[in-house]
């Protein structure tokens, strides 16, 4: 079976490059520390109000839903588009008979090449960044338990007494409010 005539080609317009005010972007710095945590609150606020499944508590996250909140964030197409290949390459790559050294093979290679290490380097800035946004969404569940919190327990080690008979090594104060 054939393919029919084709009765239309409709141009897409390229993707605008560069942050948006309205895309989630996240800098993890290059020394490996945390990002800055306005940053990232900004960011999984932006995801979570996108998401289509309805609101979701960002003080309740799952490790999933951080992986994916980190996904949405890391694989920002805006801030870093996919490997470029025009239309005419494409069509000679893919449209064109190969024989073992046509310059098509190789540069399908190339480009299924650069297509991996993009996947690859964009995953593992999300399985890191997942990790933060675990961390904030612990973060702003403890403030909340704070925030109702009745009271609150401290406890603090002893420094050794004069004595070697002293057999206290820590304390515990609760504070109530």
């Amino acid at each position: 079976m054939g393919l029919g005539t084709v009765a239309a080609y409709v141009p897409l317009p390229a993707p605008s490059v560069g942050p948006s005010p309205s895309h989630a972007v996240v800098e993890l710095p290059a020394d490996g520390s945390p990002p800055r945590f306005t940053q990232l609150l900004a960011a999984v606020k932006k995801v979570l109000a996108s998401d289509p499944g309805g609101t979701v508590d960002l003080a309740t996250l799952t490790p999933a839903q951080c992986l994916h909140v980190a996904r949405e964030i890391a694989h920002n197409r805006n801030t870093e588009p996919l490997p470029y290949a025009s239309a005419a390459q494409l069509e000679a790559m893919f449209t064109t008979p190969a024989s073992s050294d046509d310059e098509n093979v190789n540069a399908r290679a190339e480009l299924a090449g650069a297509l991996a290490e993009y996947r690859a380097r964009h995953e593992a800035t999300a399985m890191t960044l997942a990790k933060y946004v675990f961390a904030l969404s612990t973060a702003i569940a403890c403030e909340d338990a704070s925030r109702t919190a009745s009271s609150a327990g401290l406890r603090f080690p002893i420094q050794p007494a004069t004595s070697a008979s002293s057999k206290v090594a820590e304390a515990e104060v609760t504070l109530e409010s």
